[in-house]
């Protein structure tokens, strides 16, 4: 079943992570991902490209992809974040409608998760 069209932006620093959930977002129905392993790398993509969804890996390393996810709202594009960590309170409060998918998830849990971010952008 197809949830997602267009472009997606994917941030995720584990690569097998990374692969695997790119190849997810293409069975879902992304026509293109462009994945970035940290905060910089995804706020230059944003600024090269329109994209109609993200999937944001909420730690990164020594990072956070909070800054990642407030130059989305402001470009008023759709995202969710995926995380391995159960402390997800902070995110909750900044971002009160986001939905948070946590790791390990499969081509179901992430379809539903698409499907409810969008619409909800809707």
């Amino acid at each position: 079943m197809r949830h997602c069209s267009g472009k997606v932006l994917l941030l995720e620093d584990n690569p097998v992570i990374a692969l695997d959930t790119e190849a997810l977002l293409l069975e879902i129905g992304a026509e293109g991902v462009v994945v970035a392993d940290n905060v910089e790398q995804a706020l230059r993509f944003i600024d090269e490209t329109q994209f109609d969804l993200a999937v944001l890996d909420i730690n990164l390393g020594g990072q956070t992809s909070t800054e990642v996810a407030d130059k989305l709202v402001e470009r008023g594009v759709p995202f969710l974040f995926i995380t391995g960590y159960d402390k997800t309170e902070n995110l909750v409060q900044l971002y009160p409608s986001v939905v948070i998918v946590v790791k390990p998830y499969d081509y179901s849990i992430l379809s539903q998760a698409i499907k409810k971010t969008i619409s909800q952008s809707n």
